[in-house]
């Protein structure tokens, strides 16, 4: 197959149906397929396109998973030379795709080929841009960019200082219409899914680029866009997007601090234009006359200035928020730890060595997804790891046979049992030869996750690792160990319900792996002391909780804490917690528990949340 034919839909029935028609009218001369990738239409899309274009691959989607998911859905259901990622709202002009094709055979070093855009009213449009900076939102801001479009400096942002009439390399170019080169994205990777809708293209194109791969702006071949027919959000919503998925890219890719600038931009550009826009309005309505359009825009710019200031968002997120809140509460915990590592960490250690009672201490890491986009992070945490501590087998602690030696002891676990842990997170151990231990909920072996979860949470779109997988990795000298049936709060269902959880699980997985399972990690750290009295009845040689503990090596303690990390957490913020330096959490979180508890405010169990939904969690 020469080119797969990518098209993300929602409610665009209508003009779908001409993009599908232009595009089997004008392509000729390659061998090409086309897959729809609906999200959750309920505008007849799906029926239509199976009426009217049988041979078109349908996937359908339960609910909206946004324009890059959609996306990596229709590339993993095909190998072609070359996918082409086409909006729902164009249209192919004269062999677009042909020429595109042919021309990313003559220029093997290109990953990415753009073409030319026209809108309906024959103008062109701007799908060529620089990586967003800082400098280009300041212009942005000021307006310029809208006053000089054409100026070298002012236009530079979109690229409007030069005429679009040849064929050149460029840095990005629009999601709309893109060639792209399977071999360059089995290298770099499928767009990234935090990026429910905007930004995720440019981001792609980035990571192309630094992988050496060229970005090319192809000007003989052209399509129609019918800007905006691919959405229906409000205006308000369409800024909102835009707003959470450019902060996104600046924090993934250009630091934490360079996106808290890009907050304060994008917050005093708010600010300025609602106080101009209202003095506007105001006079408008002073002489007579609305200005319904100009209201909108307040509305919408009311919405964004509200989220950059507050972190209010009326949308549930999909893209990490960047909460001016969360930042200054993460940022205020890593100074805890700092200053725990300098005052308590370091001078106990040089005590114990004074005293000739080197410390074994054991910290032990717990993950849960590692998604594609977070995989370089971990390959850095690993090698991290591997510079500060040493890695050992929680099985091989648990059995008796401690590593000799005085060292800080690290072992990495990973919860749920995601098939993305298989994929993303284990082959990095496994290179630096680094052991792990995977909890597996037995329930929901081979399943989607039914239990309870924040809403809007990816993970209801993960997948749990089969019986096969688990016997696999067991025999790859990975460590199993049970999280439960249900993956419910063990310590807030009966005694009865508890003991059935622990012994079921570990009875399964036994079953599963062929071998002894004596590690149990309670789902959501929930646990009490009647819990671990069941846990350890049993048979279980260690459980483990989501405190943020630090234990020692040659301690015998049944309940060991862990330090819950995510692969792309700061850079100081792993450090801190490699050496265990939040273990001043563990007091406060158990007093905060103590409070809400007294209070009364235990949120359920979701054992009959799980039973409701394991049925409808099956997948393929």
């Amino acid at each position: 197959m020469d080119v797969s034919i990518i098209i993300v839909n929602w409610n665009t029935r209508d003009v779908l149906r001409d993009c599908l028609r232009s595009v089997y009218d004008q392509t000729r001369g390659i061998a090409f397929e086309v897959i729809v990738v609906d999200n959750a239409s309920s505008d007849g899309s799906v029926a239509m396109v199976r009426r009217e274009f049988p041979e078109v691959t349908v996937i359908e989607n339960p609910e909206n998973v946004g324009f890059a998911a959609a996306n990596n859905q229709g590339m993993a259901a095909a190998a072609p030379r070359y996918y082409l990622l086409l909006n729902p709202d164009t249209v192919i002009l004269d062999g677009a795709v042909q020429k595109t094709f042919e021309y990313a055979q003559r220029d093997p070093g290109a990953a990415v080929v753009g073409c030319k855009v026209w809108s309906e009213d024959g103008t062109l449009q701007g799908t060529t841009a620089m990586y967003p900076r800082l400098f280009n939102m300041l212009l942005a801001v000021a307006g310029l960019p809208a006053l000089i479009p054409n100026n070298r400096l002012f236009g530079r942002a979109m690229m409007w200082w030069w005429d679009h009439n040849d064929t050149r390399e460029v840095e990005s170019v629009a999601g709309c219409f893109m060639l792209v080169r399977r071999e360059a994205v089995d290298r770099v990777g499928m767009m990234d899914e935090r990026y429910f809708m905007y930004a995720e293209e440019i981001d792609w194109c980035l990571r192309f680029h630094r992988a050496g791969w060229k970005i090319v702006y192809f000007h003989e071949a052209a399509i129609k866009h019918l800007i905006g027919k691919s959405s229906t959000l409000s205006e308000r919503d369409m800024n909102l997007e835009r707003r959470k998925s450019l902060l996104a890219y600046f924090r993934k890719n250009r630091g934490v601090l360079t996106a808290w600038v890009a907050n304060v931009i994008f917050a005093f550009g708010d600010a300025v234009r609602i106080v101009g826009w209202s003095v506007a309005q105001s006079a408008v309505r002073l002489a007579g006359r609305a200005n319904p359009e100009r209201g909108k825009r307040l509305r919408s710019r009311a919405a964004t200035l509200k989220y950059h200031v507050l972190g209010v968002d009326p949308q549930r997120e999909r893209v990490a928020p960047l909460r001016m809140k969360d930042v200054l509460r993460r940022a205020a915990k890593v100074a805890v730890a700092l200053f725990y590592y300098v005052l308590v960490t370091v001078p106990r250690g040089i005590l114990t060595r004074m005293a000739h009672k080197p410390r074994r201490d054991l910290v032990v890491l717990a993950y849960h997804g590692v998604r594609h986009w977070q995989r370089p992070g971990l390959a850095w945490q690993m090698d991290e790891l591997l510079r500060a501590g040493r890695p050992v087998s929680l099985e091989e602690i648990a059995s008796g046979n401690l590593p000799e030696g005085a060292a800080r002891f690290v072992a990495v676990t990973f919860d749920d049992a995601f098939e993305n842990i298989l994929k993303n997170g284990l082959p990095e151990l496994e290179v630096r030869k680094i052991p792990a231990t995977v909890f597996a909920p037995s329930g929901n072996i081979d399943l989607n996750p039914a239990w309870r979860m924040r809403e809007g949470s990816t993970d209801r779109r993960e997948s749990v690792m089969s019986g096969q997988d688990l016997r696999a990795l067991r025999g790859a000298g990975v460590g199993i160990g049970s999280h439960g049936v249900r993956h419910v709060r063990i310590g807030r269902i009966s005694d009865d319900e508890a003991q059935r959880e622990l012994e079921d699980s570990k009875r399964r997985l036994e079953e599963i792996t062929g071998r002894p399972v004596t590690l149990v990690a309670f789902p959501h750290g929930d646990f009490n002391r009647r819990t671990v009295e069941l846990a350890q009845k049993a048979g279980y040689a260690r459980a483990f909780t989501i405190e943020p503990k630090v234990s020692a090596l040659d301690s015998r303690e049944f309940l060991i804490g862990r330090m819950l990390v995510e692969p792309d957490e700061w850079a100081l913020e792993f450090r801190l917690k490699l050496r265990g330096a939040y273990e001043w959490m563990a007091p406060l979180r158990r007093l905060g528990k103590r409070v809400r508890a007294l209070l009364g405010k235990v949120p359920p169990s979701g054992v009959a949340e799980f039973e409701a939904n394991i049925g409808a969690r099956r997948h393929d």
